[in-house]
């Protein structure tokens, strides 16, 4: 485990400091990110793996875990889901791949606070600490992207929409194309008008923002349930013909 200068039960000035537990099995990763949480006024922590982050007390006195997913032995997933059986409260923010939908979703559902994608930056990762903790959806954040995930489905076609459900489930575009029986590339041209639509410019964004917003409105569903839309015959007709 690489050690920063912050034990987990500080006294004094420290204790009033915030503790964030970084996870990840990079120990060059590990020191930049203590170094960058201390300069922002955190109190910091780093673990290489989660079999060492569970042999601590560390929940008894963090603020917030970002957890790598790509972690030797137990995935960053399957600490998540161990953390959500065992009724863990503090917050997690996982650390994805780029692109990685299938883990931004699996993620979510085990119990994520937030995810971000590598490379991150400081900024991305001290705004994904401050949502998490702060994840009232009374929090400008989540109300903004509630916002714009209700504009931008707003302009979605039923067979967009439809798509859009699939896309974030982690349906590749060979899957979703065989169950609608359409085409690949149809099923990539509406992939990326969606994409246009959103705004966003990544599909663990995406992810996101229709995360917050489910949320949001759900108070708690953290997916929309995909259901397959029955489309018009002239509306599907005319999808065809402008996509294929």
């Amino acid at each position: 485990m690489l050690k920063s200068k912050i034990s987990l039960a500080p006294t004094g000035e420290l204790a009033v400091k915030r503790l964030v537990i970084v996870v990840d099995d990079d120990a060059v990763v590990c020191a930049g990110m203590v170094e960058m949480l201390e300069e922002a006024g955190f109190r910091a922590e780093c673990f290489n793996s989660a079999e060492e982050l569970f042999e601590t007390d560390w929940a008894e006195h963090a603020a917030c875990l970002l957890l790598d997913e790509n972690l030797p032995g137990i995935s960053g997933v399957e600490a998540l889901a161990r953390l959500s059986a065992a009724g863990t409260l503090v917050p997690v923010v996982m650390i994805t791949g780029a692109g990685d939908v299938p883990t931004a979703v699996a993620a979510m559902k085990a119990g994520a606070s937030d995810f971000i994608e590598k490379p991150a930056s400081d900024k991305d990762i001290l705004n994904a600490i401050d949502r998490a903790l702060a994840p009232s959806s009374d929090d400008p954040t989540f109300d903004g992207l509630h916002v714009q995930a209700a504009q931008f489905t707003a302009q979605l076609t039923p067979r967009q929409r439809q798509i859009l459900d699939l896309i974030i489930a982690g349906y590749p575009n060979k899957n979703i194309a065989s169950d609608l029986g359409i085409s690949q590339r149809t099923v990539e041209n509406h992939r990326a008008e969606v994409m246009r639509k959103s705004g966003v410019k990544s599909l663990p964004a995406l992810t996101r923002m229709m995360f917050v917003s489910s949320l949001t409105a759900q108070h708690g569903t953290y997916l929309p349930h995909v259901q397959p839309l029955k489309l018009a015959p002239e509306r599907a007709d005319l999808d065809r013909e402008r996509f294929e």
